[in-house]
């Protein structure tokens, strides 16, 4: 980090990180987007029906529609978790962009301290 604030400048290297959190802010924010419910009632209501026939055949259906479901439902757990971890990595970027910021107002005020001694 400070080795960029070195070669471009801190408004470089502070423009860098801003895009940064903006680009990984708005994956982060479609990612959210896309993810979608399944029709739970709409399973639970075919496997039902399918359950009732009485025969082989509808039972095998039924099977394979409660089994289609759990997929759904692990699914939706997966999706759930990966948001959850992408929510707490995010949160960790950003305090370490803040820190960034911090460290580089030091570096700027000391570096500014050093020119005044120089001149004396």
């Amino acid at each position: 980090a400070a080795f960029l604030s070195a070669l471009a400048g801190t408004e470089v290297a502070h423009a860098a990180a801003q895009a940064a959190l903006t680009t990984l802010t708005d994956v982060y924010k479609s990612t959210r987007t896309n993810y979608r419910p399944f029709q739970k009632n709409a399973l639970q209501q075919d496997a039902g029906v399918a359950s009732n026939g009485g025969n082989a055949s509808d039972s095998i259906q039924g099977s394979l529609l409660r089994a289609d479901l759990q997929r759904e439902k692990e699914e939706s757990d997966v999706e759930k978790t990966i948001s959850e971890i992408i929510e707490v990595q995010m949160k960790t970027i950003q305090d370490k962009l803040i820190k960034f910021e911090d460290l580089d107002l030091l570096m700027e005020k000391e570096s500014q301290q050093l020119e005044q001694v120089k001149s004396l």
